[in-house]
């Protein structure tokens, strides 16, 4: 991982066109919302804060984390100010989740089919409490097994993972792009909208970016064998949670290949598909139906669309935009905005598919187009955070440390050869 220097001296520092990104991407995944959720217009966070989120606190977050100007906030100010954040998120969860888990399955989709695989029971023979099929795949239900020993305790699962996902941020990226991040993942009307709701997508969208960088890292620093495995292990488990996170593999394996070599590429994406692979297509061998009819239907058969071939044309253009996009990726930071675009652009065909149906308001703010807005803005809220060089310095480094070594060496043997 990157040495202590990371946490404050050497974070990332932004221009006018980073923020101006930051912007387009905060509003892109909050406006759908809005309409999506009429009925949350009283909320805190709700359409009034969408246009403050943009005009103040992305402005007020670049001056007080991401710039070089006096402004930028002290290391310790930034230190107690993350820790606020993290406090208030949590506040947020705690207060809103009990008044509306009780409309949603979501956790109960999860806590159900890891009660199953306890029982040793199949996930899809069961419901939710609203009659739905289990959506999630089988590597969600093995994500909140920790967390169904204990009444309740599904409800936590999320919370964790945001704290761990925060100091996952600052160890990366460090104290200040952690909380440029934090602050406006909680700012955002979608995650402030969605998340007491249960909503999941954004939570895949953690575990994808901690394993993936978790692998990167082990990979380019020596002896660290058992952390890349593991690493890969959990990678392979999220790309068995949600079938729309599979483009994650392109920019991620682009990446790897260019930084080490297809060899070492291609072992630790072996192990990864190997992982996945058994948790997705396993399920096929037991009860094919049960399962087709709860993640794959659940997934595939939400777009209300008049377009003949809508499906194969999200995924043509998603697909599409995800290779153009990797081509361009050099390191984590770019591995990770080339994912919040093409998952971006997978929302906004869908919303597209729409419109001869729904209207540009109906689809626009229909559950398919703002279903996954939440995982491609924290996507794209890590990618702005972490140094655009990181991997690449290292190595550098290494290089350089090499030369020294060199020249080391080769001085004793000059100086016999000139006596």
């Amino acid at each position: 991982m990157p040495d202590s220097t990371y946490l404050f001296a050497r974070t990332r520092t932004w221009g006018y066109g980073s923020t101006i990104v930051c912007a387009v991407l905060l509003f892109a995944a909050s406006v759908g919302v809005m309409d999506y959720l009429p009925h949350e217009a009283t909320w805190p966070g709700s359409s009034p804060i969408l246009a403050g989120l943009i005009m103040v606190a992305v402005p007020a977050v670049w001056v007080a984390c991401m710039s070089n100007t006096r402004c930028r906030l002290p290391d310790g100010a930034a230190v107690v100010a993350l820790l606020a954040v993290t406090v208030l998120f949590a506040a947020w969860y705690a207060r809103y989740w009990p008044q509306f888990a009780p409309f949603s399955d979501n956790h109960e989709a999860l806590a159900t089919g890891a009660r199953q695989l306890l029982k040793g029971e199949f996930p899809w023979h069961a419901s939710t409490f609203l009659g739905n099929p289990l959506s999630p795949m089988l590597g969600g239900f093995v994500l909140a097994l920790p967390f169904v020993i204990i009444p309740g305790g599904i409800y936590l699962q999320q919370l964790v993972f945001y704290v761990l996902f925060t100091g996952f941020v600052v160890r990366v990226a460090g104290v200040h792009p952690a909380l440029m991040a934090t602050t406006l993942l909680l700012l955002s009307p979608h995650t402030r909208l969605s998340v007491p709701a249960g909503g999941d997508n954004w939570f895949v969208a953690m575990v994808v970016v901690m394993s993936a960088s978790w692998g990167f890292y082990a990979l380019r620093d020596e002896g660290r064998t058992y952390q890349a495995v593991l690493a890969a292990l959990l990678f392979g488990v999220s790309m068995s949670y949600r079938a729309t996170i599979w483009v994650a593999i392109v920019p991620v394996l682009v990446l790897f290949w260019r930084r080490f070599g297809p060899k070492v590429a291609l072992s630790w994406f072996s192990l990864a598909g190997f992982v996945a692979a058994l948790l997705v297509i396993g399920p096929l061998f037991i009860d094919a139906q049960a399962y087709l009819d709860g993640p794959y239907a659940m997934t595939m058969n939400k777009t209300d669309s008049s377009i003949s071939y809508a499906g194969a044309l999200i995924a043509g253009t998603t697909v599409l935009v995800t290779v153009l996009l990797s081509f361009f990726v050099r390191d984590l930071a770019g591995a990770w905005m080339a994912l919040a675009g093409a998952m971006a652009t997978m929302s906004i065909t869908v919303t597209l598919t729409q419109v001869p149906v729904l209207g540009w308001m109906g689809a626009l703010s229909s559950y398919p187009s703002v279903a996954y807005n939440g995982a491609w803005m924290l996507i794209g809220l890590v990618g702005l955070a972490m140094r655009r060089d990181d991997g690449l310095e290292q190595q550098a480094s290494d290089d350089g440390r090499q030369r020294v070594d060199d020249v080391q060496h080769a001085e004793p043997a000059q100086s016999s050869r000139s006596s």
